[in-house]
């Protein structure tokens, strides 16, 4: 017992003083949709806890986008925030239920800080997702687009948005 007492004072003291020690955070990412947040568009989106069948396996879906047939967006601002840190990369999982065949596809475009990053085509029943570095992003848009003008498309379903922290 003596040795670990000894041992952890010899650690402690070859720390520089102000130096944070590095503990185990259980919580090195945070959901999107508590960050402060903005809507635009015809569309609409809403948080939705339920399970949605997409490409004939189950997601625990969080919320939607439904681009009907125009477009919804979802701005949200990731510095400054509250909780005063800094996000790394943002991980997204989404997809269109099995059950809406005749949904022309819908595009789900990514901007960071108003410039567009990328842009998935989301088919029903297919499930896609995407890794984006969000390092020194003070905004994020999640967008869906309707592919045609003439025809309603479905919404499309999130079931990851999580922000990975830098620790």
């Amino acid at each position: 017992m003596k040795k670990v007492i000894a041992s952890t004072l010899l650690f402690l003291a070859l720390i520089p003083p102000g130096q944070k020690i590095a503990q185990a955070d259980e919580n090195q990412s945070t959901f999107l949709l508590r960050l402060d947040c903005a809507d635009a568009g015809i569309g609409n989106w809403g948080y939705r806890n339920e399970n949605i069948a997409v490409g004939k396996a189950v997601y625990p879906s969080r919320f939607y986008m439904g681009a009907g047939d125009s477009s919804v967006s979802l701005t949200c601002r990731l510095q400054p925030n509250d909780r005063e840190v800094n996000f790394q990369n943002l991980q997204l999982a989404f997809g269109m239920e099995d059950n809406e065949r005749v949904s022309p596809n819908v595009n789900v475009n990514i901007y960071l800080d108003g410039i567009l990053v990328t842009s998935r085509s989301v088919f029903s029943g297919k499930a896609d997702s995407i890794s984006i570095d969000v390092t020194n992003v003070q905004n994020l848009s999640i967008e869906t687009k309707c592919s045609s003008q003439f025809q309603y498309c479905d919404r499309v379903y999130f079931w990851d948005a999580t922000l990975g922290i830098i620790p």
